[in-house]
């Protein structure tokens, strides 16, 4: 009878011990599926950062890109406009010197006019 009380408990003890055994493996699995999950969720926001950043990065060179082309645009206008105030200078600076000689020419005929009185 003490055997078989002696093997009752020792069979209890193995049934208790498989017992918190299968609950220490299915604690520890719901732990890993749960790392996992968290795991999962960090690669993923990461990827939305990376791809967020990656269209930032290329709006900004879009609007460096249209920075530049109208920065030259304008000193192409700049420059066009430069040439088109040069080009007026000229017709001006004609434009006096041909007053100047007309002005020298009624001088002229004047003193003449003056002289043969």
């Amino acid at each position: 009878a003490n055997e078989l009380q002696a093997a009752k408990r020792c069979l209890e003890s193995e049934t208790r011990e498989a017992r918190e055994a299968r609950s220490r493996q299915r604690n520890a699995e719901g732990k890993l599926r749960r790392s996992e999950a968290a795991q999962e969720a960090r690669t993923a926001c990461i990827s939305d950062r990376a791809r967020e950043a990656e269209a930032q990065a290329e709006m900004l060179a879009g609007i460096e890109a249209n920075e530049a082309s109208a920065a030259a645009a304008g000193a192409q206008a700049s420059r066009a406009e430069t040439a088109g105030l040069k080009i007026a200078l000229c017709r001006t600076e004609e434009q006096l010197s041909l007053q100047r000689a007309g002005e020298a020419k009624t001088f002229a005929a004047a003193e003449a006019g003056a002289r043969r009185r």
